[in-house]
């Protein structure tokens, strides 16, 4: 018993630097160069509305569908430049199972800086309404897509507009959309407290100046 409270001691001993040092390890791995991901995210569904209001969309009889909703595939990664600070880049385009698929980087995509101060970024990227949720506790199971997310209660201000992606040129007045050409900035949290700036330029602005779709997004996020 002795001989056998000896061996045990030593290996404890020695797995305990061990331990220390691959938890080490870890902390000091880089963030990876580039990662492939995905996500598979179909369902079938049945929709119907009815007791349409005036001047708003006509009843709409029952029907099942089949929806992709956010399946897609992409690239990302983390490029260490110096003294913490990094480039962060990202393509993500849809996969559709049941349609022809989007465009190349169609979906969230982005090049940026990031360091201990935040996230500075341009691309395609979720209005900070839309985010407001991701990397929290209370983040949509269900990814804010199609009639399942939470942002379907408020997504739209009404007049007949739903919310969508938004190629420059329309469906500015929706709330949870993705939006082109974004700079956006991600703070920090702090003290359980984070937030999220976004400005979408008015590159499709007309000759006239009647069409100018500019782009105010902001979110304030206390866990």
């Amino acid at each position: 018993m002795t001989a056998f409270r000896k061996i045990f001691a030593a290996a404890l001993a020695l797995s305990l630097p061990l331990s220390a040092l691959a938890q080490a390890a870890a902390a000091a791995a880089p963030a990876p160069l580039y990662q492939i991901y995905g996500t598979l995210n179909v369902n079938t569904q049945y929709t119907k509305a009815g007791d349409a209001t005036a001047g708003e969309a006509a009843d709409v009889s029952g029907r099942f569908a089949v929806s992709s909703d956010s399946t897609n595939i992409g690239i990302r990664g983390t490029v260490d430049v110096s003294h913490g600070l990094k480039v962060v880049y990202q393509c993500e385009t849809a996969a559709a199972l049941d349609a022809s698929a989007g465009s190349l980087c169609g979906r969230n995509s982005r090049v940026g800086l990031s360091s201990d101060f935040g996230t500075l970024f341009y691309g395609n990227w979720d209005t900070p309404f839309k985010a407001a949720t991701y990397g929290t506790k209370a983040e949509d199971p269900f990814g804010n897509t199609d009639v399942f997310g939470f942002q379907g209660i408020m997504s739209s201000p009404g007049f007949n507009a739903r919310s969508g992606a938004w190629s420059g040129t329309g469906n500015v007045h929706s709330f949870a959309l993705r939006a082109a050409n974004s700079l956006a900035y991600w703070t920090p949290k702090f003290q359980g407290v984070s937030g999220k700036v976004q400005w979408s330029t008015d590159e499709s602005k007309n000759a006239t100046g009647i069409v100018n779709p500019t782009l105010y997004a902001a979110a304030v996020n206390f866990e």
